[in-house]
């Protein structure tokens, strides 16, 4: 589901419940890394994506490692 369901592990332990009526896309995974070898400024976009995810995921890191006792552990909860 979404773009942590890329990569070379196949198994994405997460699932979803739609509230409403909703219309799901499937993208072939194949397909989808055929466009990416054709496609240089989409898979630019989404490397810039996948940069912004990781700092932010690093913010949260790093932030994280600052505090102490319950404090982290609100803060850790509040993150997920």
């Amino acid at each position: 589901m979404g773009h942590r369901g890329l990569g070379s592990d196949n198994i994405y332990p997460v699932s979803g419940t739609a509230l409403e009526s909703t219309d799901i896309c499937f993208i072939d995974l194949h397909f989808f890394n055929a466009t990416l070898k054709v496609n240089q400024d989409f898979l630019y976009a989404l490397m810039m994506f996948f940069a912004s995810e990781l700092k932010e995921s690093e913010k949260k890191n790093a932030e994280s490692c600052t505090y102490a006792g319950k404090r982290k552990s609100g803060k850790c909860i509040t993150i997920t």
